[in-house]
């Protein structure tokens, strides 16, 4: 899930696109409409719709054309996961460039239907992550240092720390 190399080279505020994806485009719906999301998520199509529906509002705050979303859009990749119990979707995006943007982002719904939102961003030091989240009332939680930004490693701390709580 870390393997993009068609990321377009961005000027000035778009650099808040990958920020804005992860941390607010689908944070705030889920939280409010889980099941259409989740859904969404689960179906290809829907998933991919539902991807380029998020980017169109993210174009609008930090001024990306129509071809730039399409480009960043095939580059945020879904794949369902199990977090031990636990069922969601890890969101795959291009290479962080600054702190606190992501490399990964899960969505997990415990069996009594109950939202988590989880982030593994990048880090200020060099080469490091930070495992975080945030709750439905829209805070962000700081969980301490992350695993490598690997779609396994990631799911494996998101399963260590729900087993804690």
């Amino acid at each position: 899930m870390s393997a993009f190399a068609n990321t377009p080279q961005l000027s000035g505020n778009q650099h808040r696109w990958h920020y804005e994806f992860a941390h607010l485009a689908l944070r705030i719906p889920v939280f409010g409409q889980a099941d259409f999301i989740l859904d969404a998520l689960a179906d290809p199509l829907r998933s991919r719709a539902l991807i380029r529906a998020a980017m169109a509002r993210v174009a609008q705050n930090c001024g990306l054309s129509e071809d730039l979303v399409e480009t960043l859009a095939k580059e945020i990749r879904v794949l369902p996961a199990r977090f031990g119990a636990d069922s969601g979707f890890v969101v795959g995006m291009p290479p962080p460039q600054n702190a606190p943007e992501c490399y990964l982002f899960a969505i997990v719904r415990d069996n009594n239907g109950n939202i988590a939102y989880y982030t593994l961003e990048r880090s200020i030091g060099e080469g490091s992550t930070m495992l975080c989240g945030w709750n439905a009332e829209g805070a962000h939680l700081n969980f301490g240092p992350g695993p490598k930004p690997d779609l396994d490693a990631f799911v494996a701390a998101i399963v260590a720390l729900r087993q804690k709580s």
